[in-house]
Formats: C-alpha cells, sequence, structure tokens
C-alpha cells in the first residue's frame, strides 16, 4: 500500500527543520516546540510520527547513513579511493549538521550509527580482519571524520582521500 503524500509532506517537512535546526543548535537544545514551529506543524502532528526527537534522529542518521552506504555500493569493491571521496565529499555537504553531532553530548547516538555503518561497508569489503582490527579501523575512521569536520578541514579532498584509502589498503594486504 503506497503511503498517503500528506504523510510523506509531514515527514519531510520535519526532517527538514530537524537537519536546519541541527544545523544551528545542539541536539539537548532542540525541543519538540522548535521542530514543531520550525515545520509549522502542530505538536499532536509531530507525536502521531514519532515518539520523540530520538526516534527522528534515529530515523534520520538511518537515511543519511543509507543514502551514503548507497552511493558507495555503485561503485566496484576495489575502488577504495572513490568510495572515500564520496564520503569526505558528503560529509563536507553536511559539514555543520555533523559537526554539531559530533560536538553534541548526545553524539553516542551518532557515533553509534556511523560505527555500525563503517563496520558494514568493511565486511562488505570481505577483509579478512580480526575483530581487534576491524575495531580499531572503525574508531580510527570515527575519529578522522570527526576531526576533519569539526575543524572543517575539507582542503584537497582528493588527496585525503588517497592517503585514507593507502592506509586501508596496507591493513588490507596484512590481512591477506
Amino acid at each position: 500500500m503506497a503511503t498517503d503524500r500528506r504523510v510523506i509532506k509531514t515527514r519531510t517537512a520535519i526532517a527538514s527543520s530537524f537537519k536546519r535546526l541541527l544545523e544551528r543548535n545542539d541536539l539537548e537544545d532542540i525541543t519538540i516546540k522548535m521542530i514543531c514551529d520550525e515545520a509549522n506543524i502542530g505538536r499532536k502532528t509531530f507525536y502521531l510520527h514519532f515518539s520523540d526527537k530520538y526516534e527522528l534522529m534515529d530515523q534520520f542518521l538511518n537515511a543519511y547513513l543509507e543514502q551514503l552506504f548507497s552511493a558507495c555500493q555503485d561503485l566496484n569493491p576495489n575502488q577504495l579511493e572513490a568510495k572515500t571521496l564520496i564520503w569526505l565529499e558528503f560529509f563536507q555537504t553536511n559539514q555543520r549538521f555533523f559537526a554539531n553531532l559530533f560536538r553534541s553530548s548526545s553524539s553516542y547516538l551518532f557515533r553509534q550509527k556511523f560505527y555500525e555503518f563503517t563496520r558494514k561497508s568493511l565486511l562488505n569489503k570481505n577483509l579478512q580482519l580480526d575483530p581487534i582490527e576491524l575495531e580499531f579501523i572503525d574508531y580510527g575512521i570515527d575519529g578522522l571524520m570527526e576531526a576533519i569536520v569539526v575543524k572543517n578541514d575539507f582542503d584537497n579532498l582528493p588527496e585525503l582521500a588517497k592517503k585514507i584509502a593507502q592506509i586501508l589498503l596496507k591493513f588490507e594486504n596484512e590481512a591477506k
């Protein structure tokens, strides 16, 4: 059964409003009232779609990371540098949003999603890594992305993508 267009329109308005608010505010400071005012909807309407801002955040992050995963899926698994560049461009495009998430005291929600996403991406590459190596890479990518995003340090993305890919390939070569 198709979803009602009004539902899609309302959910899109809520998501867009939430993103705009997250670009300007920490997650902890955003209230349901702020989301409703920004989306021009009533609180009751919000609660018909989401139980709280954390459920909204969860669905929002799932959609973002799925979009990123899909963009990378179109590439050959051996195109690590190209995939890394897609990641960097994605975070650059959404820099203010992700910078606020990284700085937020609720960043654990985002970090857990990002960690799972990174792990899924690495496992999708069929690397023969033991659990400690996989965890090391996951947290290394998280820390590196945080540093780049928070500092807004997106200078020379192709060179940065190349360096990151070279580091990951070292792990891949040692794992074989």
